[in-house]
């Protein structure tokens, strides 16, 4: 119901609280995005549904059907098995892909990748982000957010002040690049990598050899190959 069939005010009004969620990363439970959607599909007396679970080949491996809430929790776990990525700790650094056509057909869509390697890394650390791009940015209103921003902190104050549908991407990438460095291997120029708070480099191998030398040889990392369905989650100790 929720975005599904609402109108476009409440679905930014929904979307809007990620400004906090992402800071927090809370549990489903206490996802106020999650629970405003339960909300909705309350009111209008949603009494069936039927999901399904697909895996990274897209084939269906799970069918979830009936009550709402009980069905998409069941859904919920069995994508958290196949998605979710336990970690021990953060790394100094991350390679990641965004997992190739169509997840990295632009940047609106390959940020998805970016946002879990985020999780993955320490506070100062670099993530290399491997993403084609071949459409390039993707999104209008997310260009001209990156064109008109000079440094990441003015994406992130400016969706406190309102919440714009693609500026929310803007916001996504700039929140990553305020605390980490950004390498981007993909077809953008170097103007547009840079556009968006990120280093253009041409090769995984050049970014490597960048990694070796930035950390002495002495860092540690992870391998995200499949980086816009792997949700790495720091297990508490």
């Amino acid at each position: 119901m929720l975005p599904g069939v609402a109108g476009r005010k409440s679905i930014e009004n929904n979307h809007a609280m990620m400004v906090e969620v992402t800071a927090e990363n809370p549990a489903l439970e206490d996802n106020p995005i999650s629970r405003e959607m339960f909300e909705a599909a309350a009111k209008v007396g949603v009494d069936f549904i039927l999901n399904v679970v697909t895996n990274s080949s897209r084939k269906i491996v799970q069918v979830c059907a009936g009550d709402y809430r009980q069905a998409w929790e069941a859904g919920i776990a069995a994508s958290a098995e196949m998605y979710h990525l336990p970690l021990a700790e953060k790394a100094d650094a991350a390679l990641v892909s965004s997992g190739g056509f169509p997840r990295d057909i632009n940047i609106y869509q390959a940020q998805k990748a970016l946002d879990h390697a985020d999780h993955a890394v320490k506070k100062g650390g670099t993530i290399i982000w491997a993403a084609e791009c071949s459409e390039g940015y993707g999104e209008e209103c997310f260009r001209k957010w990156m064109d008109q921003a000079a440094k990441p902190e003015v994406n992130i104050e400016r969706i406190k002040e309102k919440f714009v549908l693609g500026g929310h991407k803007a916001f996504a990438v700039s929140k990553v690049a305020a605390e980490k460095e950004i390498i981007l291997i993909s077809s953008l120029s170097r103007a547009e990598t840079e556009n968006i708070f990120a280093k253009k480099m041409n090769s995984l191998q050049e970014a490597v050899e960048y990694l070796e030398e930035k950390y002495y040889g002495n860092y540690k990392s992870y391998i995200l190959p499949q980086g816009s369905l792997t949700v790495p989650i720091v297990e508490s100790k």
